[in-house]
C-alpha cells in the first residue's frame, strides 16, 4: 500500500530548518530596517545642509543664528506668535527647505518646524520639534533667551571664513528628546550643547556610551541631556558638517579634549561664555589656555 504525505520526522526536520533560517534572517532584516531608517535621517540632514549652505550664500557667508528675537513683522506672519517666541535657525532656513509644519506648543514657541525633513524615523517621539540641534559654537544667539543673556552677553554667528577645517567641524547633530529620561529631558533646545563643561563634566565620555537608557548615547548631567548628540543609528549619530557634507559619527570620534576641540569648538564661542575657560578648564587637563589657541593642537 502506497502512502502519500510526510512522516512526522520529516515535518519536524522541515520545521527545524525553517526555525534555524528564521533565527539567522530575522536579525538581518531588523538590521536592514534600522539601516534604512538611518539613511532616511541622513537624507533629511543632507537637505538641511543644502538649505544652510544656500542661506550662507545669501547672507554674506554667515551661518544662521541659533535664535534671535522676533519682531512685529514676524508676529504678523504667524497667528498667535509674540515677543515670547524667538526666530530659530529652523525658521530661518525653512524658505530653502519648504518642508515640514510649524510646531506650536508650550515649550517650543511658534517659529520652529516638525515633521518632514525635520523628523528622524528613529526619534523616540515622532514629529516632535527640536530633533536636530545647531552647534552653538558656530551659530550665534541674539535673543533674550540666550543662556549667555544671564550675564548680559549675546553674540553673532561665525562666518564661513572663520571656520578652521570646516570638513571636521560639526554644524548640526541629532540630539536628545523631550519627554524621556524624566523631567531633565524637557530642558530641550534648538541648539546642541557645545559648552565646554557639558562635554567635560556632564558625562559625555566613552563610559556613558554603554548606559542602558532609552536614548542610546551619552547622558550628560542636567540641564544638558536633551541637548547632547544621540547615537541611535547602529551606534552612529548623523551629523551635518560646516562644509555641507553629512555622515554618521561614532561617539569615540568625539570623546576627550581632542574630540571637542576638533569637531565641536567653534569661533562664535570666542565671543561668548561657551569657549575654553581659564576658570573652568577642560576636565582632562589637556587644555589650559583661553580662546582658540587652547585648541590649536587639534584644529
Amino acid at each position: 500500500m502506497n502512502r502519500k504525505g510526510f512522516t512526522l520526522i520529516e515535518l519536524l526536520v522541515v520545521i527545524a530548518i525553517i526555525s534555524v533560517l528564521a533565527a539567522i534572517l530575522f536579525p538581518v532584516f531588523a538590521s536592514v530596517r534600522a539601516k534604512a531608517r538611518g539613511i532616511a535621517c541622513l537624507s533629511n540632514q543632507k537637505q538641511l545642509a543644502m538649505a544652510v549652505m544656500q542661506y550662507c550664500q545669501d547672507y554674506d557667508e554667515t551661518y544662521p543664528l541659533v535664535q534671535r528675537n522676533s519682531d512685529a513683522g514676524d508676529w504678523a506672519v504667524v497667528s498667535g506668535s509674540s515677543a515670547a517666541d524667538p526666530i530659530t535657525w529652523q525658521w530661518a532656513v525653512n524658505p530653502y527647505v519648504k518642508n515640514g509644519a510649524a510646531a506650536v506648543s508650550a515649550n517650543t514657541g511658534h517659529f520652529e518646524l516638525s515633521g518632514g525633513v525635520w523628523n528622524c524615523p528613529d526619534f523616540p517621539v515622532q514629529n516632535a520639534s527640536r530633533q536636530y540641534g545647531f552647534n552653538e559654537g558656530i551659530g550665534g544667539d541674539e535673543s533674550s533667551y540666550a543662556w549667555s543673556g544671564n550675564i548680559g552677553v549675546q553674540y553673532p554667528s561665525a562666518t564661513m571664513a572663520q571656520i578652521v577645517n570646516p570638513s571636521d567641524k560639526i554644524l548640526i547633530a541629532e540630539k536628545g528628546y523631550m519627554g524621556g529620561n524624566g523631567a531633565q529631558s524637557d530642558w530641550s533646545d534648538v541648539r546642541f550643547a557645545s559648552v565646554e563643561w557639558a562635554w567635560a563634566d556632564g558625562g559625555f565620555d566613552l563610559s556613558q556610551a554603554k548606559r542602558a537608557d532609552n536614548d542610546k548615547g551619552a547622558f550628560a548631567s542636567y540641564p544638558f541631556p536633551a541637548q547632547m548628540p544621540r547615537f541611535r543609528h547602529q551606534g552612529g549619530c548623523n551629523m551635518v558638517f560646516a562644509d555641507g557634507h553629512v555622515k554618521a559619527v561614532r561617539l569615540s570620534t568625539l570623546a576627550g579634549a581632542a574630540g571637542w576641540c576638533k569637531h565641536i569648538f567653534g569661533p562664535a564661542q570666542d565671543n561668548s561664555p561657551y569657549g575654553v575657560s581659564n576658570w573652568y578648564p577642560y576636565a582632562s587637563g589637556e587644555i589650559t589656555g583661553s580662546g582658540p589657541n587652547a585648541c590649536d593642537t587639534w584644529q
